[in-house]
């Protein structure tokens, strides 16, 4: 599970000093060669297959391995069965959340893990914007 406490600042945020080994920590090992996402399971509900799909073209697939996709999997099976069971309980919502958590879902899980993604820009305008500027037009862009 991702680390504890508030959300960390984007590393282009921090303030202070900090060590080239801090600032070049990376940890590398090797994975499959490529790894595709798996078709959705046509038996599941409509939620499950959105986010389903949503994950797979998301940022954060990339570092998904087969085992990655297979936890996934079985978090949209549970997530379909609370759906036809007509109640999701709040502890079946924190078990989920959990599972998504660990799979970076969230904004707050990438950053915590210092895993952050950027925007592809979309219109001529918006990448001329220097980086660390934060207007409207970027937001506007980023709904489109």
């Amino acid at each position: 599970m991702p680390g504890r406490g508030p959300v960390p600042k984007r590393s282009e945020e921090r303030l202070g000093h900090q060590s080239k080994a801090d600032a070049a920590r990376v940890e590398r090992a090797d994975g499959a060669a490529v790894v595709e996402q798996p078709a959705a399971d046509p038996t599941w509900c409509r939620q499950a297959v959105a986010l389903w799909e949503a994950m797979g073209s998301s940022g954060q697939a990339q570092y998904f391995e087969p085992s990655d996709w297979a936890e996934v999997a079985v978090a949209m099976w549970f997530l379909t069965s609370k759906v036809a069971a007509g109640r999701i309980a709040g502890q079946d919502l924190q078990a989920l959340h959990s599972i998504l958590s660990d799979h970076l879902v969230s904004e707050g899980a990438r950053r915590r893990l210092r895993v952050e993604l950027r925007r592809l820009h979309t219109t001529p305008e918006v990448a001329a914007l220097p980086e660390g500027v934060t207007t409207l037009e970027r937001h506007r862009s980023a709904l489109t």
